[in-house]
């Protein structure tokens, strides 16, 4: 930590996880992402549109693309999960890979 920050937790004028948060942002060991990858099986789809979002999930997707849909989805799809906390954990999660699978269906997403 730089100096002046260690003097303001030592004066008492700054919270110690305060500083913590300041120092871990100048280092800039919060990756930002900037494209997000996706791959979708299906069984039971017909071969034309397995092919078509085979073709699509080949481009990485840019964030700002991904959070403008992410903000217009309705509000009850996202009631679980509030869409602002969602863009800031999406912004902020470099070599992130989730991965979805249920019956017929498996899907894989990669934030880069």
């Amino acid at each position: 930590m730089n100096l002046q920050t260690l003097e303001k937790v030592a004066q008492h004028k700054l919270d110690p996880l305060d500083a913590y948060l300041i120092q871990a942002r100048k280092e800039g060991s919060l990756k930002r992402a900037r494209f997000v990858t996706w791959k979708m099986k299906v069984d039971e789809m017909p071969v034309f549109l397995r092919g078509l979002l085979h073709s699509l999930s080949v481009i990485p997707l840019p964030l700002g693309i991904a959070k403008f849909a992410l903000k217009r989805f309705p509000k009850e799809a996202t009631d679980a999960l509030d869409p602002e906390l969602l863009l800031t954990l999406l912004r902020y999660s470099k070599g992130t890979k989730v991965e979805i699978e249920s019956e017929g269906v498996k899907i894989q997403f990669k934030i880069r």
